[in-house]
């Protein structure tokens, strides 16, 4: 099922980032205070209803030394869990605003499941997210 536009997923803290070489995009994740909170508390599999995830994805732009930059914006991606609201859909409502004008995508009804859930499925046992968040790691830890 397709989310509302949440404007303040500018605002949450980075999770993770990824890279998809396959089309030479790079993405940031980001999560708001209740996914950051899951995940200082481990509870992340499965995540809290509430959380909410977004993934900011931009086309590389390698410069002459080999440094890879973010370079044209791409889209906005969000995934938010409500077990019972979304439980058609894994769990989870999902959306994409593409380009800079935030274009919306996927409005259909079948979007999240044969966009969505089809692709996560791979990732069921991580609670259908891909970019799992670095866990906290103990100072001193071997």
């Amino acid at each position: 099922m397709s989310v509302p536009f949440h404007p303040e997923y500018k605002t949450w803290k980075q999770i993770g980032s990824t890279e998809r070489i396959e089309n030479n995009t790079i993405r940031v994740v980001l999560g708001n205070d209740l996914a950051v909170k899951a995940i200082a508390d481990n509870r992340i599999n499965p995540w809290p209803d509430g959380a909410m995830i977004g993934k900011v994805t931009w086309h590389e732009q390698p410069d002459p030394d080999g440094v890879v930059r973010p370079g044209q914006f791409v889209q906005v991606e969000l995934m938010i869990r409500d077990q019972a609201k979304y439980r058609t859909t894994a769990g989870w409502g999902w959306g994409r605003w593409i380009g800079m004008d935030m274009k919306p995508d996927g409005q259909t009804l079948d979007f999240a499941n044969t966009h969505c859930v089809d692709c996560h499925h791979a990732v069921e046992r991580n609670d259908y997210v891909f970019t799992m968040p670095i866990k906290n790691q103990q100072r001193g830890a071997q």
